[in-house]
C-alpha cells in the first residue's frame, strides 16, 4: 500500500512586477507613517514642557527653580526629563543641580524642612500635569495616526 504524501505543493502564477510595486508602496507607507507619528509625538511632547513649567511656577519658587531642569531630552521617541545634573540658578546666585530640588518639590520631604511634607506618590506638580495631559495627548496622537492612514489610503 502506497503512503499518502505529507505535503502538497501548488504553484500560483503572479505578476512579479505588480508584487514588487505593491511591496515598494507598502514600504513607502510604513516610512511615511513612521515620520508622521514621530512628528506628531514630538509636537505633543514639546507642548507639555511649557505646561510643566507653568504648573511648577504655580506651585512656588522652589518648584519653579526645579522646573528650569525640565526639557525635551530625546526626539525619537520624545522624552521629557526633569532634575538630574542640569544646572539651575536660584535668585541668590548659587548654582545647584536640578535633581537637588526636583524630588523635594515634587514629592516633599520629611527630613528636609525646605520642602513641603511628603505627599502620596501622586506628586505636587510634575506627575499631576502629565496625568492630566496623558489622555488628551493619546487622543491627538491617535487622530494624527488615523489622518496619516487616511491620506495614504486616498493616494495622498
Amino acid at each position: 500500500m502506497a503512503k499518502a504524501p505529507k505535503t502538497m505543493t501548488t504553484g500560483v502564477e503572479v505578476d512579479k512586477a505588480q508584487v514588487a510595486s505593491m511591496r515598494r508602496a507598502y514600504a513607502s507607507y510604513v516610512r511615511e507613517v513612521e515620520r508622521e507619528t514621530e512628528r506628531s509625538a514630538l509636537q505633543h511632547a514639546q507642548s507639555l514642557v511649557p505646561a510643566l513649567k507653568g504648573a511648577a511656577a504655580a506651585r512656588g519658587r522652589q518648584a519653579a527653580l526645579a522646573a528650569q531642569s525640565v526639557r525635551l531630552t530625546s526626539t525619537s521617541p520624545p522624552t521629557i526629563s526633569a532634575g538630574g545634573s542640569v544646572a539651575v540658578h536660584p535668585s541668590d546666585g548659587h548654582r545647584v543641580q536640578g535633581g537637588d530640588v526636583f524630588f523635594g518639590t515634587e514629592f516633599g520631604s520629611s527630613l528636609n524642612r525646605r520642602f513641603t511634607a511628603p505627599r502620596t506618590r501622586a506628586g505636587w506638580w510634575y506627575l499631576p500635569t502629565i496625568g492630566r495631559a496623558a489622555s488628551r495627548l493619546r487622543d491627538r496622537y491617535r487622530r494624527d495616526l488615523e489622518k496619516a492612514a487616511r491620506g495614504w489610503g486616498s493616494g495622498g
